[in-house]
């Protein structure tokens, strides 16, 4: 499970889990229109986001970044709404 290996891997590194970090998801999308959407989407969810053009794979980046604790149950429900937004607009969730 990528979740539990995330946190592993934090864990392994010397983080404590018991505090709020900031954790950054990236969000590929087809157009700049389909970035913008997404990136709205998420600041209505209180993340904070940056998009930015194609480096060359032809796919804007919408960063979206929060502050949360790090738990595996947590972002599992975060990658459901990140694939389901991928899925509405057309990107792929990373």
């Amino acid at each position: 499970m990528i979740d539990q290996a995330v946190v592993d891997n934090l864990r392994r590194v010397g983080v404590d889990l018991e505090q709020p970090r900031e954790i950054e998801f990236f969000l590929y999308c087809p157009t700049e229109v389909a970035a913008l959407q997404a990136a709205s989407e998420l600041v209505d969810r209180g993340f904070e986001t940056r998009v930015s053009p194609p480096l060359g794979d032809e796919k804007w980046l919408c960063l979206a970044t929060i502050q949360m604790m790090p738990d595996v149950a947590a972002l599992m429900r975060l990658r459901e709404q990140f694939n389901s937004l991928a899925d509405l607009i057309g990107g792929e969730y990373d």
